[in-house]
């Protein structure tokens, strides 16, 4: 079982400059929806969306990966020239789909009109997670929670984990200890990687006028590059990068 937590980075830019903030919610929404088509019919998912985060809570880890990857593609695809929509995520191990991840209760000592809401202590360890200051629209994954991590297969015979503690990411320790990438971005077709680079390159030169924004689109740059350095090391292995050659060998 395993929690997906994510939210809508660049909220607060929005709320200072007074715009975009109820459309934000509302795309967060939609894009939501449109990931939970990626499973199979009759998947039980519990959780919702609440104003700029989501959490989902699904029975099985492989369908948390697979919603997170439709959900971060989906939010990557919509980005132009005058808007991005950057998330940042993390999946944990997590209760059955019928758990609660918030209680309400009357607030002790005031009029019985007031309510505190609490979270799980599954949800508050995933936000503190997604809040520990790793960059970029990155969706990270607990190594226990996904045992046996998804793979693109080539015709060749060739694959390519869709799982990994990258190099050059930062992983803010101990919070990110034991974690690693879902690699999000790599199409099912390989050969369709171009497309996907030059998509990067675009929301990358787009977000230059903002340096908050540059920043993520600059972490998020930096793990499309190792994924091309991956996606390259496929077809010359000779010049595979001594990292991800010492990697390979221990998977």
């Amino acid at each position: 079982m395993a929690l997906l937590y994510a939210d809508i980075l660049g909220m607060k830019a929005r709320w200072r400059a007074q715009t975009g903030v109820q459309r934000a919610y509302r795309r967060l929404e939609a894009l939501v929806a449109e990931a939970l088509t990626t499973l199979p019919a009759g998947t039980l998912v519990g959780g919702g969306v609440q104003t700029d985060a989501v959490a989902l809570l699904l029975e099985d880890p492989l369908d948390a990966v697979r919603v997170g990857q439709a959900l971060f593609q989906a939010a990557f695809d919509y980005g132009n020239d005058n808007n991005r929509f950057w998330l940042r995520g993390v999946i944990m191990e997590g209760g059955h789909p019928n758990a609660r991840l918030a209680f309400d209760r009357p607030l002790p000592g005031a009029p019985v009109s007031l309510s505190v809401r609490r979270y799980s202590t599954r949800l508050l360890n995933a936000i503190n997670i997604e809040g520990s200051g790793y960059k970029g629209h990155r969706l990270l994954v607990e190594s226990s929670a996904v045992p046996t991590p998804p793979v693109i297969s080539r015709a060749d015979g060739k694959e390519l984990r869709l799982v990994w503690r990258l190099k050059r990411s930062l992983y803010p320790s101990p919070a990110c200890d034991g974690f690693s990438d879902v690699l999000w971005m790599v199409p099912n077709d390989l050969r369709s990687w171009e497309p996907q680079r030059i998509k990067m390159l675009d929301r990358l030169r787009w977000s230059s006028e903002s340096p908050e924004e540059s920043l993520q689109a600059a972490a998020t740059m930096l793990v499309f590059a190792e994924v091309e350095a991956m996606i390259h090391s496929l077809d010359h292995p000779r010049e595979t990068p001594a990292w991800l050659l010492s990697k390979q060998r221990r998977h």
